[in-house]
C-alpha cells in the first residue's frame, strides 16, 4: 500500500478540490458497454463473467491518476500506486449481500482462482464485511444482475474522506445482436470531472473489446 502524498499548496486541482469537498459534490454517469465480444471470449476461455469484469476494471482505473487519490490512515491526501477493488457477492444465507476485496493479479485466469477462494470462504458468512484489516486503497465494484437500469446513482451522506469510485453493472440485454452492459461510475467531484469519466467509460470499452 505504497502513496504519494499530495501537496494541497501545490495541486494544480487545489481550487476544484477544496470547492467540491466543503459541498460535497459527487456525480453519477450511467452509460452501456457493448460487451458482446468481451463475453464471447470470457467464454472461450472458460471463464466466469464477474471476475473477469473486475480483473478489466481494476487493470482500467489504475490507468488513471484522478481515480487512485484517497486518505491515507493518517488522513493525509495521497495519490495511491495501485487501488484494488472492494467488490460485493451475494450472501448464501440471507438475502444480503458481502463486502470482500482479492488482491489484483496480472493474469486473469490466476486473478479467478483467487476470487473463488474467497468467495468460498466468505459467502456464507452473516457479517457485511467479514475479512479484517480491509486496506485503505479500495475502490467500489458491485453487480446487479437482476434488473437492467438507465441511471443508477447512491445517496451517499457525505464522508469526507471517501473519495473512491463507486462502480455498478446491472443485468446485462440483448439489442440487436449486441450484449449491453448498463454500468453507472460515481465519482467525488474533488477528485475528477465528467471528461475523467469519459476517458474512463472510452478506456473501458477498448480493453473489453481487445480482451
Amino acid at each position: 500500500m505504497t502513496y504519494k502524498k499530495i501537496d494541497l499548496k501545490t495541486w494544480e486541482r487545489k481550487e476544484h478540490f477544496e470547492g467540491f469537498m466543503e459541498s460535497g459534490t459527487s456525480f453519477s454517469i450511467t452509460t452501456k458497454l457493448d460487451v458482446t465480444l468481451f463475453y464471447k471470449r470470457i467464454k472461450e476461455k472458460n471463464l466466469k463473467f464477474y471476475p473477469t469484469f473486475i480483473h478489466q476494471v481494476i487493470q482500467v482505473v489504475n490507468e488513471f491518476d484522478c481515480f487512485k487519490i484517497g486518505f491515507n490512515g493518517n488522513q493525509e491526501l495521497v495519490l495511491w500506486d495501485h487501488v484494488e477493488a472492494n467488490y460485493t457477492i451475494n450472501s448464501k444465507v440471507s438475502d444480503n449481500f458481502i463486502s470482500v476485496w482479492t488482491p489484483w493479479h496480472k493474469e486473469v485466469s490466476s486473478f479467478q482462482e483467487l476470487y473463488l477462494e474467497t468467495l468460498n470462504q466468505h459467502e456464507t458468512s452473516k457479517k457485511m464485511a467479514p475479512q479484517v484489516d480491509m486496506p485503505l486503497n479500495l475502490f467500489v465494484i458491485s453487480m446487479l444482475p437482476w434488473i437492467s437500469f438507465d441511471s443508477f446513482n447512491l445517496n451517499i451522506n457525505n464522508n469526507e474522506t471517501f473519495l473512491a469510485p463507486i462502480i455498478t453493472a446491472g443485468k446485462m440485454i440483448e439489442q440487436q445482436d449486441k450484449k449491453l452492459l448498463p454500468v453507472a461510475i460515481q465519482v467525488h467531484h474533488a477528485t475528477s470531472d465528467g471528461y475523467h469519466v469519459a476517458l474512463l467509460v472510452d478506456k473501458l470499452q477498448t480493453q473489453f473489446n481487445q480482451f
